[in-house]
């Protein structure tokens, strides 16, 4: 069974079909009518059904547009006395597309509207109302890609949440550079080029999309979106699209919002100094810090870094530096065992397993250039006995 689709909101309507409101109204096609029309239009049973919807609109617009047309030609006729023509009705300008009055940007628009009308019809489109909390959230986001590393990096709240490996374009001209927003959000989009159902694990596209707006395409032509051969995933070998793993972008999928923008570069730098190039402003920052246990300070290879007024330390470097063993378990958490004591954590997770019980965290974990930091307080959970930050040496001071 089809899903319900949903159209898009009335200012994007509106922007697309200034004149069209009261023809899509009449049609059917507007979701706050109750009529047989629009019941087909949440839930279309078959394409010919959705055509039937599509001529009444059409033809709607249509005689809308001579009606205006007569309309101003009379009153022209009545302030200038216009001579009549041989049939008898007063002369007037002539039209360049023909009696519909339909102008190139109109056919262009029904066109598009028919592409996401498909994409709604054979996938699960998302079109959301606009609003001021979706356009604080999308502003509050910034994705980096990196086609020289094939990494992508997902900001959030000013801070670098994760970062994934991508396929890219086989070619440096296929996927652009630039920055471009996310458009359309589909589930199970199919691949109409070779007639692959969206959920079909043959489908290239696996079953999340991303839609980009680039250049004159909405959404229909470059995306992030999963993969049907995991294996081309950090490679350069798509056709322009963006390639994640299918569990990676079943991960991002939902937390990210439409009007979200994507830096797309090739660069040798840090996904942060992107971020920032790109008018990200960073709410962290990473310092040089050390070690203290006991009498021995030892310099830390990778920064610590400050966020939210909160101290963050590389775990695996945090618990060898503590005569610790890291290990994993085979549901993904990291186990950290010293001293006969092993406690448990999920990366990205908040809390720490150890000791019977469960240990909350002041905050979550994060990767940090594919390095897993943890708040200083998580420590004692994860190592026994205490922690504690000197500001002025920049030290994290553990007791154990």
């Amino acid at each position: 069974m089809l899903n319900l689709f949903i159209l898009p909101s009335d200012a994007l309507f509106e922007t697309v079909f200034p004149d069209s409101s009261s023809a899509l109204r009449n049609g059917g096609l507007w979701p706050d009518q109750s009529s047989s029309a629009q019941k087909i239009c949440r839930r279309p049973s078959s394409l010919l059904q959705l055509s039937s919807i599509f001529r009444v609109w059409i033809r709607e617009e249509m005689h809308g547009k001579k009606r205006r047309r007569r309309q101003e030609l009379n009153q022209q006729a009545t302030e200038t006395r216009l001579p009549e023509n041989r049939s008898g009705k007063r002369a007037g300008r002539n039209r360049s597309c023909g009696a519909s009055g339909l102008s190139l940007r109109g056919i262009a628009g029904r066109l598009a509207l028919a592409l996401l009308v498909l994409a709604g019809l054979f996938g699960q489109a998302e079109w959301p109302q606009a609003s001021a909390a979706s356009a604080a959230g999308s502003s509050r986001d910034l994705i980096i890609v990196n086609k020289t590393t094939n990494r992508l990096a997902w900001f959030s709240g000013g801070e670098e949440i994760r970062t994934f490996p991508v396929a890219t374009g086989r070619t440096k001209a296929l996927t652009p550079e630039g920055s471009f927003p996310i458009v359309s959000k589909i589930k199970n989009r199919p691949y109409y080029k070779d007639h692959i159902a969206g959920g079909d694990p043959k489908n290239p596209l696996g079953d999340r999309w991303l839609g980009l707006q680039v250049n004159d395409t909405y959404g229909t032509t470059y995306a992030i979106h999963g993969n049907n051969n995991e294996s081309s995933i950090g490679k350069h070998v798509s056709a322009g699209c963006i390639r994640m793993h299918n569990d990676d972008i079943r991960w991002l999928y939902p937390k990210i919002a439409k009007g979200t923008r994507v830096v797309i570069v090739s660069s040798e730098q840090s996904m942060k100094a992107l971020a920032v190039k790109a008018g990200y402003k960073l709410d962290r920052q990473s310092v040089a810090g050390s070690f203290q246990i006991g009498a021995s300070r030892i310099g830390a290879d990778r920064p610590f870094v400050i966020a939210g007024g909160r101290v963050f330390v590389p775990l695996r470097e945090t618990a060898e530096a503590a005569g610790a063993v890291i290990g994993r378990k085979d549901s993904g958490a990291l186990t950290v065992t010293r001293g006969g004591r092993t406690a448990a954590h999920l990366p990205l997770g908040s809390t720490v397993a150890a000791d019977g019980r469960n240990y909350g965290l002041p905050a979550s974990s994060f990767y940090e250039d594919g390095v897993l930091m943890v708040p200083l307080a998580a420590l004692p959970a994860l190592l026994g006995g205490d922690a504690a930050w000197n500001s002025a040496s920049k030290t994290a001071v553990l007791k154990l």
